[in-house]
């Protein structure tokens, strides 16, 4: 049976808040890199039956992605693949400060299934990295938004966002193909609440995998706290540009610190 694996990359002020209580928080779209997902669709609304204006003189900025959450992974069926990453370490864990955490889907995915959530609606999937070719569908969802708004009515929000949500594959989960190599797996919660959600990750976390530039203090300390939770605790070692990746036991560090990598 093949091993699915999903791969969360992170600073280590976030592995901190990770480890005190083993649980991840779902994030805002607004906060993602991604142009089409950070930022409002745009689309015409109705003000009376010969004049139109733009979404966003009627919407505050990012109040149509807000209800939205996410979190984001890597999905593979082998460690190998998210540890040698550079450009992934690079962008997406402090430029090989922090860590990558690696997780049992299977695990998750029942936790996330599990998850309760008042008056919200949950989704998962894979990253389609086709948008690029799909700007009259995007097009076409767009008219389908201007459509919901009857002129002189009164424009409600939830509207806009049910039909984003019903459209999901393309709102949620398509992005262009300068994307494609992340391989992204994720995570949505559609939901009105306005508290942080949080998922737990005890049953599902697999290991940790730290990089090249964390500290040696922190790696023995981290080793000793995978130590006591049954994780294990590993650290890339880069030779001549090619990633080592190399598990962290009781003996590591004497044999390490005696080649130099931890001082």
């Amino acid at each position: 049976m093949t091993r699915r694996l999903l791969g969360h990359y992170t600073n280590l002020y976030g592995l901190e808040g990770v480890l005190q209580k083993r649980e991840l928080r779902f994030g805002l779209f607004s906060r993602t890199n991604d142009p089409f997902e950070n930022a409002d669709p745009e689309f015409e609304i109705r003000i009376s039956d010969d004049v139109t204006g733009d979404s966003s003189i009627f919407f505050d900025d990012g109040v149509l992605r807000k209800p939205f959450r996410l979190l984001c992974f890597s999905l593979s069926d082998t460690i190998d693949f998210f540890y040698k990453r550079p450009r992934m370490w690079a962008q997406y864990a402090d430029d090989h400060r922090g860590c990558c955490l690696i997780l049992n889907k299977v695990k998750f995915d029942l936790a996330f299934d599990a998850l309760p959530v008042y008056q919200s609606k949950k989704c998962r999937s894979i990253v389609h990295y086709d948008l690029q070719e799909k700007e009259d569908e995007v097009s076409s969802a767009c008219r389908d938004l201007t459509a919901l708004v009857k002129a002189d009515e009164k424009v409600d929000p939830q509207k806009v966002t049910d039909l984003m949500y019903e459209k999901r594959k393309l709102f949620l989960y398509t992005k262009m193909r300068d994307w494609k190599e992340e391989k992204e797996y994720r995570y949505c919660i559609y939901t009105r609440a306005q508290d942080d959600i949080f998922i737990d990750i005890s049953d599902s976390l697999h290991e940790i995998i730290l990089g090249y530039k964390v500290s040696g203090l922190y790696q023995r300390m981290l080793f000793a706290w995978g130590k006591e939770k049954g994780i294990p605790v590993s650290f890339i070692y880069w030779e001549n540009g090619f990633p080592v990746k190399i598990t962290l036991n009781d003996t590591s560090f004497e044999a390490l610190d005696s080649v130099g990598i931890f001082k």
